[in-house]
């Protein structure tokens, strides 16, 4: 279970306080002395309070509550600088709240791959409740021509999916077409890929030479991409290790009234992501610029 590396968790929450409760409950069992950052994302619902109360004996864990909702990237860098600036650690697990770890060996196993194969920000096999794989998210990144096709097309689908009926018909033909991918299991270990933002691991040096998990230019959505452009810029190597298992619920932390403006939010700030992506690209990943 243990192992010579020092380990930080930051878990970013946001108002579903019984999953992460529960996410804290199995993390406990699979981590002896490592120290869990929760960062409570403005919560409207008082959860933040409720999980500050329910873990004030416990030394072991830091509950931050954030004065206003900062959006998924900056949400969870609130935690990785509290992280590094009070506890030193030697790698960083930054997850969503309702990722589940369970694998007793969890922090030997992510030591033993990082330090084996030189990578300085991995990921786990993240399975499904349907049993899909989510990593690795993607194996390369899209091009400057292939980003303008995406935030031209963003900008065209807000006003035609302010119809309704229009809506309706694009999510009809999208089913249809629907491939289902990462159906398989990780058949080996993948190394310069897209990471799922569920459950990303920091190593030394990037923890010595960087201040944030995900680039605080984005507010959600294409976080991964954007982090993979500028890790790949950096000489940063990203790993997938493919027998470290963690479980994701998904779909627990951003709640709307009904699907279509749950669509139309993605597309909002997918969109946004996109056009920061081009301009980081463009400042030759200078965050100031952006």
């Amino acid at each position: 279970m243990g192992s010579d590396y020092k380990f930080c968790y930051v878990i970013l929450h946001y108002q579903n306080v019984d999953v992460t409760k529960e996410c804290i409950k199995k993390l406990i069992k699979t981590s002896e002395v490592s120290p869990i950052i929760i960062v409570d994302n403005h919560s409207p619902n008082g959860s933040g309070e409720e999980l500050k109360m329910n873990f004030q004996t416990n030394p072991r864990i830091k509950v931050i509550i954030s004065e206003k909702n900062e959006g998924f990237a900056k949400g969870n860098n609130i935690g990785f600088v509290y992280a590094k600036e009070n506890y030193h650690p030697d790698i960083i697990v930054v997850m969503n709240s309702d990722v589940f770890i369970e694998q007793n060996s969890f922090e030997s196993d992510i030591a033993g791959f990082m330090a084996k194969n030189k990578v300085d920000v991995c990921g786990p096999d993240v399975i499904t409740p349907d049993g899909g794989h989510q990593n690795p998210l993607a194996r390369s990144v899209l091009s400057d021509k292939q980003i303008k096709k995406e935030i031209t097309s963003g900008h065209l689908k807000q006003v035609i999916f302010k119809s309704n009926l229009l809506y309706k018909l694009h999510i009809y033909l999208k089913k249809k077409r629907r491939k289902d991918i990462n159906e398989d299991l990780p058949a080996h270990d993948e190394y310069d890929c897209v990471l799922h933002g569920s459950c990303m691991i920091y190593g030394k040096r990037y923890i010595k030479n960087e201040d944030f998990a995900f680039l605080p230019i984005t507010f959600m959505y294409g976080e991964e991409a954007i982090l993979f452009d500028y890790l790949r810029h950096k000489s940063y190597k990203t790993g997938l290790a493919s027998e470290i298992k963690v479980y994701h619920l998904g779909g627990n932390s951003t709640q709307f009234d009904d699907d279509r403006s749950r669509y139309m939010f993605k597309l909002k700030n997918i969109t946004s992501s996109y056009e920061k992506q081009l301009k980081l690209r463009n400042a030759k990943y200078d965050i100031e610029k952006v």
